[in-house]
């Protein structure tokens, strides 16, 4: 009797899945979340840690069709992954910086691998305007800030010109969110 009813759990599971997964499949291009993906993206993006049985319940499915859906969103390219996000000034990183540098034409696309690789940026884009490449760092102090300064990217990279500024206070420093996302566009969503 018991084994009956965990199958017919199984099964009546394995059944909702693949009711979802025709749907889904019936969707046109472009609109491949439905709100109880969006819906399960705010509950990771509030706390990653949250036990799967505790969403389960809470977006009324069962564990198996979240692991499945956490499953398609990373397939899809929607979740990247989950990290751990560090404090920088916790580890002696006290100054932010954002670079504006100009380099030889000839130049930029070895430049812009050399700046990928120097540890100090967290990130480096090739933009367009005034200023071809705009790279943020961390530094511990001025010193430092100094020292990569004029032994490392002086010498390093064909700098024609730059320009630095110290971020005094962040006003806002998100990453890219579901909280970006689920006002913009209503229609993404079925």
């Amino acid at each position: 009797m018991i084994l009956r009813k965990i199958f017919y759990k199984i099964e009546e599971s394995e059944n909702k899945m693949e009711e979802s997964e025709k749907y889904l499949n019936k969707r046109p291009v472009g609109f491949l979340m439905d709100k109880k993906d969006l819906k399960l993206l705010q509950v990771l993006d509030a706390d990653v840690r949250i036990p799967i049985s505790v969403i389960a319940q809470h977006l009324g499915l069962t564990e198996n069709a979240i692991r499945y859906r956490i499953d398609r969103l990373q397939k899809r390219g929607y979740l990247r992954g989950f990290s751990v996000k560090l404090s920088p000034n916790h580890f002696g990183k006290n100054i932010e910086v954002v670079f504006s540098i100009n380099v030889r034409p000839d130049s930029l696309a070895s430049s812009l691998q050399k700046l990928s690789e120097f540890s100090e940026f967290t990130k480096v884009y090739r933009c367009s305007g005034e200023y071809s490449i705009v790279c943020i760092g961390l530094f511990n102090d001025n010193e430092q800030l100094n020292d990569f300064l004029n032994r490392k990217l002086l010498v390093e990279v064909p700098v024609t010109d730059w320009a630095e500024h110290i971020i005094l206070k962040s006003y806002k420093n998100d990453e890219f969110n579901v909280k970006m996302i689920s006002n913009s566009n209503p229609n993404l969503f079925i």
